[in-house]
């Protein structure tokens, strides 16, 4: 789908056609994915970033005392599990990426706050073998033919665009013809 098409537009294309996420394209680039979960109501925000986030920041505060006393060199390590998501704006959904995004933030501010007792850092894999990822390959498969469709359909268009204002032009210029043709 086009960045500039409506997001109904999309929820419906992933209705008609079974899938829970749609490709985002420009120019045969992609930008993103669209979710049927980014029509997001308050209560899957709110869980979003209470797991992503506020459980993260949950777990340090809990374990701090552990992580102070700890032998380990360098002293104790906190690894949250952020995205690639966070940086590119590219995950299952609006949310998830701004999630993401702030557990990074928090990580970066709790790495300054709590050392040099306390490192924390986080890891953010990739692409993951999931069904996430074989419904994109699909839907990828379904935007490209979506797109050669729409090439087709707007060729087409341009094409009897094209006629019509020819024979527009041959119309406007008959009274003139004769004109032309004695001088």
């Amino acid at each position: 789908m086009h960045p500039d098409e409506p997001f109904v537009k999309a929820l419906s294309v992933m209705h008609k056609r079974g899938f829970r996420h749609l490709p985002v394209v420009e120019h045969g680039r992609p930008l993103g994915v669209v979710s049927a979960r980014d029509a997001l109501d308050d209560d899957l925000i709110d869980t979003i970033l209470a797991t992503n986030v506020r459980g993260a920041f949950a777990a340090v505060r809990a374990f701090r005392p552990l992580l102070d006393k700890s032998s380990l060199p360098g002293g104790g390590v906190v690894v949250n599990i952020s995205s690639t998501a966070a940086e590119i704006a590219m995950g299952s959904n609006i949310m998830y990426c701004a999630s993401k995004a702030a557990l990074d933030n928090m990580t970066k501010s709790l790495a300054r706050a709590l050392a040099p007792r306390i490192r924390v850092v986080s890891v953010s894999p990739g692409f993951v073998d999931t069904n996430f990822v074989k419904s994109l390959d699909k839907a990828i498969e379904v935007q490209s033919e979506y797109a050669k469709t729409a090439y087709e359909d707007y060729t087409a268009q341009v094409t009897k665009l094209g006629q019509l204002y020819s024979e527009l032009a041959k119309e406007a210029f008959r009274p003139y013809e004769g004109l032309a043709l004695n001088r």
